[in-house]
């Protein structure tokens, strides 16, 4: 995600994720926004990830049409089996971005 989004915001200083500092690491999203909004550190997550947070209001969104939003991913425990309501919920929304992507392409 960086990748995408660093070089559209930054384009003079941005030279690539490989070259960011990385001094500590979480997956949890609560976790990396309180971080972020004490001013720890920084991050690129979706919208609707920072929107969630209890600190969203110290944060700040930068949105660009020029960023796009083309991927969509499904993580869950692989030892344990998929529950069929979560498959019908990955069914459903796969149905709903492929419907998304024909009405874009329209325009």
């Amino acid at each position: 995600m960086a990748e995408k989004v660093l070089p559209l915001i930054f384009p003079e200083e941005f030279t690539g994720s490989d070259r960011m500092h990385v001094s500590a690491y979480t997956n949890s999203a609560p976790k990396i926004c309180h971080h972020v909004a004490k001013g720890v550190g920084y991050t690129v997550l979706d919208e609707f990830m920072v929107r969630l947070s209890p600190e969203f209001k110290k944060l700040k969104i930068v949105n660009s049409d020029s960023i796009s939003s083309d991927e969509i991913a499904y993580i869950y425990r692989g030892s344990w089996p998929l529950h069929p309501r979560n498959r019908y919920i990955i069914d459903y929304l796969n149905e709903r971005a492929k419907h998304y992507l024909q009405q874009q392409s329209r325009f």
